[in-house]
């Protein structure tokens, strides 16, 4: 059984490395077409949206109103420290900081 798991680990190891590193050895030598290059700056932004979304506005699968939903409370100050101070650490304790608050004070 053990064995079963280091395989897939391996294999899985595996297959994250090559998918990072084989477009890096692609295309290191040769500059990549402008088109390409905004497609690209956008992919992560829009990744993020798809991922926060859901989380934010329907927790659980089920649409909540803003006032009964504390990870969107939440994430509105964290959405404040982050647009002013351009800081990822601080952002982070503000919105883990602020939804514990929601989530033990007011729930209760």
């Amino acid at each position: 059984m053990i064995t079963a798991y280091l395989t897939a680990l391996l294999v899985m190891s595996l297959g994250t490395y090559l998918a990072r590193s084989l477009p890096m050895a692609f295309t290191s030598r040769k500059a990549l077409p402008p088109g390409l290059v905004r497609w690209l700056d956008s992919v992560a932004p829009a990744v993020l949206g798809a991922l926060l979304g859901p989380a934010l506005f329907a927790p659980g699968g089920q649409l909540l109103p803003p006032w009964q939903n504390p990870a969107l409370l939440a994430a509105l100050p964290a959405a404040v420290v982050a647009l002013k101070k351009r800081n990822l650490a601080l952002t982070l304790v503000v919105g883990v900081g602020a939804y514990t608050i929601l989530i033990t004070v007011v729930r209760d």
